[in-house]
């Protein structure tokens, strides 16, 4: 009998050992499948078929489709819910048609234009800090929008300054709504807007 019990206890360790021999296997895949999904999560923003990125893929720059949550086409009073109230009008402004609005505590000298209760296009004055996705920025030469932009980039005489606009389309080849227009002067970048057509191309803002 002794025999029969050592026998018996030797066949379960054996099968013990199995087991445990097989458990780091699966914590490895079970790893292997975690490292997958964290890939999937971080590659990034794609387009919807709209051509406006599913999210903003540098909340801190500016792209053709506006900048952090304030994005072309979306209403005024979402845009201000998104900021808290921070977006404040003046009380004779018309945004049924267009105006300016201001952004408390947002960036200095950004400004915003709402056409028909909507968004239409953010605008960058007198700011060195805001830059666009890319990295152009006021004070940018206009070759250095030309070697950011490439094939993107129309260039057209100034109205009123010796200077050009630089137009730079979508990033989305069927995206023909959006755009960034950079304005220059003696060859430097002096202010730029981006967001919707027909509001960002109005040379004159809402005048």
């Amino acid at each position: 009998m002794p025999s029969l019990r050592l026998g018996h206890l030797t066949q379960c360790c054996g099968v013990l050992a199995v087991l445990v021999a097989c458990q780091p296997k699966a914590d490895a895949a079970k790893t292997d499948s975690a490292k997958t999904d964290s890939a999937v999560v971080s590659a990034g923003p794609t387009p919807t078929t709209q051509g406006t990125p599913t999210s903003d893929p540098a909340a801190g720059a500016i792209t053709e489709f506006g900048y952090g949550p304030l994005r072309a086409g979306m209403t005024y009073a979402a845009a201000n819910d998104s900021l808290k109230g921070a977006l404040k009008a003046a009380s004779n402004a018309n945004l049924e048609e267009c105006d300016f609005v201001t952004w408390e505590g947002g960036p200095a000298g950004l400004g915003v234009m709402v056409m028909e209760g909507k968004i239409a296009r953010i605008d960058v004055k007198d700011s060195s800090t805001l830059a666009t996705v890319e990295g152009a920025r006021i004070g940018d030469t206009e070759d250095r929008i030309k070697s950011l932009y490439g094939a993107r980039v129309t260039v057209t005489e100034h109205k009123y300054e010796d200077g050009h606009y630089l137009t730079v389309r979508s990033a989305l080849p069927t995206d023909t709504l959006h755009f960034i227009i950079f304005e220059t002067s003696g060859g430097k970048v002096m202010r730029f807007r981006a967001g919707a057509m027909p509001g960002v191309e109005y040379v004159e803002g809402c005048s």
